[in-house]
């Protein structure tokens, strides 16, 4: 188990945090839209199924920048254990939980996202990999334990002080916290 014990980390750290919290922030306005689109955007549907459609690939690369395994770019999975000592156990097991589904959402980004193989098939293989119901329950539980790390964020000293100097904290309550799995 891992210690409960309130530690400071390493400002490099922090800095790292703000930048996740400052990109998932802007990760859920996306959501927004994306969401609207799907669901209640006045427009034709078959023009607003097109555009969700578009908004929800931007969503999949967007998304993918935060388990980077490039050095020197944003991992979650590895600053939160050195943020939230306390909850290293939760996030080691999202990590094997989820692994086989960001193996695909790495290649969706590259083939597909960011990068745009010059094959049908490639694009065909990695959209369909994230339709899945395991691509959505993994990102369900990455959702989840985000909101508790949003939750602990008043446990680690001084990081609601810096979030707080760039806007990224309105209350203790996350302005981006996820609706229900219902409705993703």
């Amino acid at each position: 188990m891992a210690s409960d014990s309130q530690t400071t980390p390493h400002p490099d750290d922090v800095e790292a945090y703000v930048v996740y919290r400052s990109r998932f922030e802007e990760f859920y306005q996306l959501f927004a839209v994306w969401k609207y689109l799907r669901e209640e955007a006045d427009v034709p549907p078959e023009t607003r199924k097109e555009l969700a459609a578009t908004v929800r690939m931007a969503l999949m690369v967007w998304l993918h920048s935060f388990f980077d395994e490039v050095p020197k770019t944003l991992n979650v999975l590895d600053l939160w254990p050195r943020v939230f000592p306390w909850r290293a156990d939760e996030i080691a097991a999202l990590k094997m939980e989820i692994a086989p589904q960001l193996d695909m959402l790495a290649r969706f980004r590259h083939q597909t996202g960011a990068h745009a193989s010059r094959r049908i098939s490639a694009h065909n293989t990695a959209r369909k990999a994230l339709s899945g119901p395991e691509m959505t329950e993994a990102m369900n539980r990455f959702f989840a334990l985000a909101e508790q790390m949003a939750a602990d964020e008043g446990r680690v000293p001084g990081l609601c002080q810096e979030l707080d100097s760039w806007g990224l904290r309105k209350g203790h309550d996350p302005a981006w916290k996820m609706p229900e799995s219902g409705e993703r």
